[in-house]
């Protein structure tokens, strides 16, 4: 049942992170090219529109996806049980992309194209260890949800990524420099 359903789901979460990427590659290109003509303030409100077309995209994606999910799913002919997990982890990682997404994957694109690369290799990683392995591993055996906490805790390291990238680039934004190494 688990296996199954965290196959359907993940050819259908595959779709609604589209927008992001996409808008995550434009902001990588823009960037890099207003670093290169040292035109940070133009970067910077690039950031900020691409961002915000990020949200936008993600939302409009979203929302009619999972407004139209159960069709979806019944595409699939699944069982029961099955179908109400694929529904829980589309319905998780959808809110999710919607909500954290653009800053936890679409940002770090801005860094990346100012040179800032190991500061976000690094919370990646991080990410990666001590949420989707450490701590699905924990809910996993502690409350029983099998392959809903991999989601979870999926979700839990987005937000972490969130705050570390927000962070990283708040603080070069008032330090003038947000779009070179420091």
């Amino acid at each position: 049942m688990g296996t199954a359903a965290f196959a359907v789901a993940n050819s259908l979460t595959g779709i609604e992170v589209i927008p992001g990427l996409a808008t995550g590659l434009a902001l990588t290109t823009i960037v890099a090219r207003c670093v290169g003509a040292n035109e940070y303030e133009q970067a910077k409100n690039y950031i900020r529109q691409i961002m915000k077309l990020a949200y936008i995209c993600l939302i409009a994606f979203n929302l009619p996806m999972l407004l139209i999910l159960k069709p979806l799913l019944e595409v699939y002919n699944l069982s029961p049980e099955t179908f109400d997990l694929a529904f829980k982890i589309v319905l998780i990682h959808g809110i999710s992309a919607m909500l954290v997404r653009p800053v936890s994957f679409v940002l770090p694109n801005a860094f990346w194209a100012a040179s800032d690369v190991k500061y976000p290799m690094a919370v990646s990683i991080v990410s990666m260890i001590v949420f989707r392995v450490g701590f699905s591993y924990i809910v996993a055996y502690t409350t029983g949800l099998g392959v809903l906490s991999v989601w979870f805790a999926m979700s839990l390291g987005w937000m972490f990524r969130r705050g570390c990238f927000s962070w990283r680039y708040f603080r070069g934004v008032r330090e003038k420099i947000s779009l070179q190494n420091g």
